[in-house]
């Protein structure tokens, strides 16, 4: 299986920069968030805040590596070795409604409160 993604930059313009950092900004945002936090036991401020900071950090190596095209490669190739890739549309479409079925309960899970 040989793959067509290389580790290297990937979106050298200063656009790209700012948005990676943003991500940064925005993780250690989120970590002095948790940090100065007084309200809850520590244990509880690491899980709510903790996961949001390193959401952000993975954003930002993500913005410039494209971690999602080497997913998407290593599936493709996958699925030939496998000889499913006959019936990729399948999967895609399977792909596609799990993600927006979990977006939708995330969504509904976060405004529920403000719902109820």
């Amino acid at each position: 299986m040989t793959l067509q993604w290389t580790p290297s930059i990937g979106d050298p313009t200063p656009v790209g920069w700012f948005t990676v950092i943003a991500y940064l900004g925005a993780a250690i945002f989120c970590g002095v968030a948790a940090a100065k936090s007084t309200e809850r036991r520590l244990c509880e401020r690491v899980s709510d805040f903790g996961s949001a900071w390193r959401q952000f950090l993975f954003l930002s190596v993500n913005k410039q590596l494209d971690l999602q095209s080497l997913f998407t490669e290593i599936a493709q190739a996958t699925a030939v070795a496998q000889e499913l890739y006959g019936g990729h549309r399948f999967y895609q479409v399977a792909f596609v409604a799990v993600v927006g079925i979990a977006g939708t309960v995330t969504v509904l899970a976060a405004l529920w409160p403000a719902l109820s």
